[in-house]
């Protein structure tokens, strides 16, 4: 949307604190109306460091995939985010108790699941997907955020 690309282009929000208020928002919206259960554990002592533009704007990306296969293809009821701040590191863990898949077939399941992992190596960061068929799914991204 209009307001996301502003967002990510503006360097007025171009600190942690912005970014991590900005996802919080943005998971609220995004999941208002699908019936699914959110638990949202962001930091609330905001810091305000800087946040390059690309890391921020990938980080939030690969949030927005994740929470569009959740809501449309696994099925999930429930939906658990996790920012974590370490330092200069962050870790972003997105759990759903949805259908999962077989990660062995990763490839079949679209561009999302390609598209996430090169977002996180475009930012010197890794990605992890873990799932079980009928167990859900967990994307953890980490990296660091200067």
């Amino acid at each position: 949307s209009l307001s996301e690309i502003i967002w990510s282009v503006n360097p007025r929000f171009d600190d942690l604190s912005s970014m991590l208020s900005y996802m919080r928002s943005y998971i609220s919206e995004y999941l208002e109306n699908s019936g699914v259960i959110i638990h949202v554990d962001i930091p609330e002592t905001w810091i305000d460091k800087p946040v390059k533009p690309e890391i921020r704007r990938n980080i939030f990306l690969v949030l927005k995939e994740s929470l569009h296969n959740m809501v449309k293809h696994a099925g999930a009821k429930n939906v658990s985010i996790v920012f974590k701040l370490m330092n200069e590191q962050f870790e972003m863990i997105i759990k759903d108790d949805g259908r999962g898949m077989d990660i062995s077939r990763l490839p079949e399941f679209g561009n999302g699941m390609i598209n996430m992992k090169r977002r996180a190596e475009e930012i010197d960061g890794k990605l992890f997907v873990e799932s079980k068929t009928g167990k859900g799914t967990s994307i953890t991204i980490k990296g660091t955020f200067m």
